[in-house]
């Protein structure tokens, strides 16, 4: 068959589709590939009027941000939002403590600094607004006057407005318009592009014909935002928040809040160490509400937890999303991890911080009350902007999670199904779906900082203080009481519960082989009923795991001493034993994710492992430690027993017995039954198994004890 093009072509042509079907691989296909958003946002509310005690704790919010934050490679820079509150007559904030706050505005190259006007905006805050490098207001909302109508500014505070002014770009008549509401604002169509012009400006310029707009013939009132939008005062106009950070190019989800205090830094730091349980994470709030009973304004977590207690975690997380916090800066620092539900009141936090190994979230159990949790991240996204899709994913394995790009916009968000609906809701053609997100093994550091879910990866705790100003030495610590402490330090020692399982599972064995009641029993009973309440206390068992472990070894006696041979009861006793103490170790029924089917995989292993080790071992060392007299007393042996044990321990007297010979009844294995002189026994072999009808010597007897041996 003759090729319809030339082979060259043909060459040229396939290495162009292995090439693209290996873009297509490396970028399109598989979960979503975490990219770092162009900036970072942070919004810092400023509630009007401004109180001398306030202006100290805005000042310092200005400056951890923006050393937070710090500079990026990109092409967009971070920025810093100052939000206008509300007033309801015109402002009185006092001129000194606005200047001092607008010195600091502008002292920041870094990151930059945006003004927005949800509300009207009058009096000395107006001086803030314009050290800003954009003034984006609401289109209704209003700016200015600074003045009111029956006062005039003073040379001094003329000359500083008019320099804040040029120094952000805007025309002198147009602040001096802003600043003295007696002085009118006029647009002079002259050339291309219009002049703002005051009465003097306008006087002087011979084009008075063409005077074609009067901005405000009286400033009294303000001049809102779609005004200032039109003739280019401003840039942009944004009614909501998320208007905001698309004007801003900084995606929603990196777009957070930032407590403002009242005073100078008094840190508490609180630790918090091993898996959650409920009276755990009672004590986490107790620890919470001491140090705001210290009066606290920043509360530093250093977190290092598997999680364990989705309600618990619940609890806290809208504990610290609650107004108690109004005033209170939380800070989460990751350090190593916070798997599972802790991540719920990471994220509830201000801050999130990571050491460079850290892992957040992920491994997670199945959530029964779905709903409730929804609307309790939905009130975490209120209070500080996070994205309450991404929390549940990294809280639910069961949420998935897509990217989703708006067609209008551009902008990229991360939605689970819920989420999606709602938005849905406004324009159901508006989202248009993107790229998996899997996070139900929860995020790396980088890959947390990349998605803004974690604001800053750090080496140690020192840094988080340098980025807040505060000296390490004057951070307080809470620490719970002693004696929780030494428990779950013992409860958590895993070389200590190691052993006394070991010890434990010698002495069970010793007393399971051997009639009668001993030393070995009651060790076996300490020692495993620490190694069970460790298990409990950490939340990786309970009273299922306990009633199996107990179930099983009843069933082993049995086997053992009642039921002859190795049926059901042995079987099936050794699979409770085994199954009670996989339980034991994990905080799951069922696995729902890889990290849980890695996790019993590699603990039925451990387990099974060191099974046959501790077997062996009892075998092997149970001679030797004989003759050691805490050995004895642990582990029973032949050789331990002397006349007047045997004399005190005998319910009956069988030692005429000795040398004589019989029939086994039933398989001895080794305990059963054997006739001798046609009367039925109980025997137990030396150690061999043996079969019935086989003919037996009995070789010793002590009390009711009878061991015999295969006939020779």
């Amino acid at each position: 068959m003759n090729c319809p093009f030339p082979k060259r072509t043909f060459i040229r042509n396939a290495v162009a589709c292995v090439f693209s079907l290996g873009l297509l691989f490396a970028f399109g296909s598989g979960a979503y590939a975490v990219q770092q958003q162009d900036a970072i946002g942070r919004i810092i509310r400023i509630d009007l009027p401004i109180e001398p005690a306030r202006v100290t704790g805005i000042i310092r919010a200005i400056e951890t941000t923006a050393n937070e934050l710090g500079e990026t490679s990109n092409a967009t820079r971070n920025c810093i939002v100052l939000q206008f509150g509300q007033t309801g007559t015109h402002d009185q904030s006092a001129y000194e403590d606005c200047l001092k706050i607008a010195q600091i505005v502008r002292r920041q190259t870094k990151v930059e600094m945006v003004a927005f006007l949800p509300h009207d905006l009058t009096g000395h805050s107006v001086l803030i607004a314009l050290s800003c490098e954009q003034i984006i207001p609401k289109p209704s909302s209003k700016l200015g006057p600074v003045l009111e109508p029956s006062d005039k500014p003073s040379q001094g505070i003329q000359a500083t407005y008019k320099e804040v002014g040029l120094g952000r770009g805007y025309p002198t008549a147009f602040v001096s318009g802003i600043l003295d509401p007696s002085e009118p604002i006029y647009i002079v169509e002259n050339g291309a592009k219009p002049i703002i012009a005051n009465q003097s400006e306008l006087d002087a310029l011979e084009v008075k014909n063409k005077v074609t707009t009067i901005l405000d013939a009286n400033a009294a009132t303000g001049i809102d935002g779609a005004i200032l939008r039109k003739h280019e005062l401003v840039t942009y106009t944004a009614s909501s928040r998320d208007e905001l950070a698309q004007h801003l190019q900084v995606a929603t989800d990196r777009f957070r809040s930032v407590t403002v205090a009242e005073a100078e830094w008094s840190v508490v730091r609180i630790n918090i160490r091993n898996n959650l349980h409920p009276s755990y994470c009672n004590e986490i709030k107790r620890m919470i509400s001491d140090a705001l009973s210290r009066k606290a304004n920043l509360i530093l977590f250093d977190i290092d937890t598997t999680g364990g207690d989705i309600n618990g975690s619940r609890e806290i997380a809208m504990l610290l999303a609650s107004s108690d916090f109004r005033n209170v800066t939380t800070v989460a620092y990751v350090n190593p991890q916070a798997l599972k539900d802790a991540a719920l009141w990471v994220m509830a936090c201000d801050a999130v911080y990571m050491s460079q190994s850290a892992n957040l979230g992920g491994r997670g159990n199945i959530i029964v009350d779905r709903p409730g949790l929804i609307e309790d991240l939905k009130q975490i996204k209120r209070n500080n902007g996070r994205n309450w899709s991404l929390i549940l994913g990294l809280v639910d394995p069961k949420t998935t999670l897509h990217t989703y790009l708006n067609r209008d916009t551009g902008e990229t968000r991360i939605f689970c199904s819920e989420e999606l609906t709602e938005a849905a809701d406004e324009d159901e053609d508006l989202w248009q779906e993107d790229q998996l997100v899997d996070v139900s093994d929860g995020l790396e550091s980088q890959q947390a900082f990349a998605m803004g879910v974690a604001d800053r990866v750090v080496t140690n705790i020192e840094d988080i203080a340098a980025t807040f100003g505060i000296d390490p030495e004057q951070i307080q610590k809470i620490q719970r009481p002693a004696l929780s402490r030494f428990l779950t330090s013992l409860a958590n020692n895993t070389i200590l519960m190691g052993f006394l399982f070991m010890v434990g599972t010698w002495c069970l064995i010793s007393e399971i082989t051997t009639p009668g009641l001993g030393v070995p029993g009651f060790v076996a009973l300490v020692t495993l009923t620490i190694f069970f309440w460790a298990q409990i206390h950490n939340d990786t068992a309970g009273i299922l795991e306990l009633l199996l472990f107990i179930i099983g070894v009843i069933s082993l006696v049995l086997e053992i001493y009642v039921i002859p041979g190795f049926g059901i009861f042995g079987f099936g006793g050794i699979v409770l034993v085994f199954t009670s103490l996989i339980l034991a170790t994990v905080n799951f029924m069922i696995p729902s994710s890889n990290f849980e089917w890695n996790e019993l995989i590699n603990n039925m292993l451990t387990l099974l492992l060191s099974g046959v080790f501790t077997v062996t071992l009892f075998l092997v060392l149970r001679k030797p430690l004989s003759r050691m007299w805490f050995a004895k007393q642990l582990i029973h042996t032949e050789e331990e027993n002397t006349p007047q044990r045997e004399w005190n321990e005998a319910m009956v007297h069988l030692e005429h017995l000795i040398g004589k010979t019989g029939k086994t009844h039933t398989r001895l294995s080794p305990a059963g039954k054997v006739i001798i002189d046609g009367e039925v026994i109980d025997v137990i072999s030396e150690g061999d198994l043996i079969d019935a009808s086989t003919e037996i010597v009995v070789n010793e007897v002590t009390g009711n004890r009878v061991v015999v041996r295969r006939k020779t």
